[in-house]
């Protein structure tokens, strides 16, 4: 019993050891799997991590290279802009750039860390707002730092203006940098600020009287100041003088700016011919800005616009195609000018030249002064070139009034004699053909109940189609033509009596501002009153610069204020 016993107990302990040994190598396999799976998932994670910071160092990298570049394109640009700007409008965006951040400094100045400050100089719409009223308005015009009653003297709107412009010029700079987020500072209140300063300014001036005449189209140089401007010029006679003309005359036809005209080259100038503006051509000096005998004078231009044409070993471009063909067009008018210039400016240093010695060229000179002095009016040629068979009309018609106005005098003589025409005291019989007044002068007619003679009373109706001052001028002193009489001399011999209904007596009316407006120019400019036609011509001209295409718009303004005789520095006495 006792063997099988021990060798049962022997054969389970011998089971329970192999049982535990499989146990145990199970075990040690499970162990082993789980291990070899954490490493490769670490391996795969390490893997992963590493491709992953390696993309985010590269992205970081393209990033940077990214922001380094758009930082150089910045200042780049902030460059550039402050080279090409004016020299002019960068000094004074520069003082107001520079109270705006001293101000900033004083109001916008926080203390980020124990003895460190830091300014906030972002522009932004309300903080412009806030320098404007806080700063601009309350200093006034530092250079007249005080008015009559002790006050700071009250800034105009352009300086405001330029002010604006001054501060949203910085804006735009910290834009560029990439340092404002801020939207564009001309907002809604701003604009608000600006109106309520135009309305508060008109009111002041129109309170004070302000003459608003100043600073307009009309606060310039009239055609005699002009010419006498470039006159001054051109009697200096250097080269610096004559650079200063052409800059002075581009300044008035272009209104160029000072640096726009002292930078233009020749190479800038063009022309081109207008087609139907008259009979004669009509070329037109173009200036551009990105920001026989006539040979003597530029010989070579059509020369070298041939080669330029057939490209000839010349670059072909459009610009210097058109400056030869200016050069061509100016030839004849430089020569033309120069003939009546050289006898007011003989010893000129430009007329010295070899070109105004020659022969040929004193031959031409003569000519042309001859020419000048015996060739009939511009209006003469004009008519004769545009409308040849104009002239021819006029006789004609001139010749049918005359024969209707004879036939109808001897009709009237006709009836006279044979008794069935009587006249009426105090009245008139005419007949009126295209403005003028055919009647029968007599001193005395008789009635058919009297032989007792009765002065008749003249009948003119003044000319409606006339439209200049020189006319209204030459039908007052003389007549319009030889038949027609003189409205003054019906006003001395006749008074108010010729004037015989109410739309010739108010046409009379409005008629007699412009002579006096004339009078006065001539009483005033000391014109003789054998020459009083000066003045209405003056006038004239006052007239057209101010753009005035009928005598009613003068006749109305001489009425009111006269400014078209303040524009001759002529007072106003009627």
């Amino acid at each position: 019993m006792s063997f099988r016993i021990s060798s049962a107990t022997s054969s389970a302990t011998s089971s329970v050891a192999s049982s535990s040994r499989t146990s145990s190598s199970s075990a040690v396999s499970a162990s082993a799997s789980t291990s070899s799976l954490s490493a490769l998932l670490i391996r795969q994670d390490a893997a992963t991590n590493s491709t992953s910071r390696g993309l985010y160092s590269v992205h970081a990298a393209a990033l940077a290279t990214n922001a380094e570049k758009e930082a150089e394109s910045s200042r780049e640009a902030i460059e550039l802009k402050s080279q090409i700007q004016r020299k002019k409008t960068k000094q004074s965006y520069a003082q107001w750039r520079k109270r705006y951040l001293a101000w900033c400094a004083k109001e916008y100045s926080y203390e980020v860390q124990p003895g460190v400050f830091e300014t906030d100089d972002l522009v932004s719409e309300v903080k412009l707002l806030r320098f404007l009223k806080e700063e601009v308005e309350t200093t006034g015009n530092q250079k007249k730092r005080r008015g009559n009653d002790g006050g700071a003297v009250t800034l105009q709107y352009e300086s405001y203006s330029q002010c604006l412009k001054a501060i949203i010029d910085l804006w735009k700079d910290q834009k560029a940098a990439g340092k404002n987020d801020h939207p564009h500072p001309r907002g809604d209140k701003l604009n608000t600020w600006r109106k309520a300063k135009q309305i508060s300014e008109k009111e002041t001036h129109r309170a004070n009287n302000v003459d608003r005449g100043i600073g307009t189209l009309e606060d310039g140089y009239n055609f005699e100041e002009m010419v006498a401007v470039s006159l001054y010029f051109f009697d200096r006679q250097s080269e610096t003088e004559m650079r200063n003309r052409a800059t002075f005359l581009l300044h008035h036809m272009m209104l160029l700016r000072g640096e726009s005209s002292r930078f233009a080259e020749l190479a800038d100038l063009f022309t081109m011919h207008f087609p139907e503006e008259g009979h004669s051509p009509c070329p037109v000096l173009i200036f551009h800005s990105e920001f026989g005998k006539t040979t003597t004078i530029f010989p070579e231009a059509d020369t070298w616009l041939e080669r330029i044409n057939n490209g000839d070993g010349c670059e072909k471009t459009i610009a210097a195609q058109g400056f030869l063909r200016l050069l061509i067009t100016m030839r004849t008018i430089i020569l033309q000018d120069a003939a009546m210039l050289r006898r007011s400016y003989p010893n000129h240093r430009l007329f010295q030249q070899p070109i105004f010695q020659d022969d040929e060229y004193r031959t031409f000179e003569a000519s042309l002064v001859h020419a000048c002095q015996t060739t009939p009016s511009p209006a003469e040629l004009r008519l004769q070139s545009a409308i040849p068979d104009v002239s021819r009309r006029l006789d004609a018609i001139d010749t049918k009034l005359e024969m209707h106005q004879r036939v109808q005098i001897e009709a009237q003589l006709d009836r006279f004699m044979s008794g069935h025409f009587r006249f009426v005291p105090g009245s008139s019989h005419t007949e009126t053909i295209n403005g003028t007044t055919s009647q029968l002068n007599a001193q005395s007619r008789p009635t058919a109940s009297s032989t007792n003679l009765t002065s008749e009373r003249p009948m003119y109706h003044l000319n409606r189609s006339i439209k200049t001052v020189t006319e209204v001028w030459r039908e007052w002193s003389v007549g319009l033509t030889p038949e027609s009489p003189a409205v003054s001399q019906l006003e001395d011999e006749f008074g108010a009596s010729w004037r015989q209904d109410q739309a010739e007596r108010q046409a009379f009316s409005r008629r007699l501002n412009i002579i006096k407006a004339v009078n006065d120019i001539a009483e005033q400019k000391g014109i003789p009153a054998d020459e009083r036609f000066r003045a209405a011509e003056m006038l004239d001209e006052a007239m057209n610069r101010r753009g005035w295409k009928s005598l009613n718009a003068l006749i109305n303004d001489l009425k009111g204020n006269a400014n078209v005789l303040n524009d001759l520095s002529v007072r106003k006495t009627f």
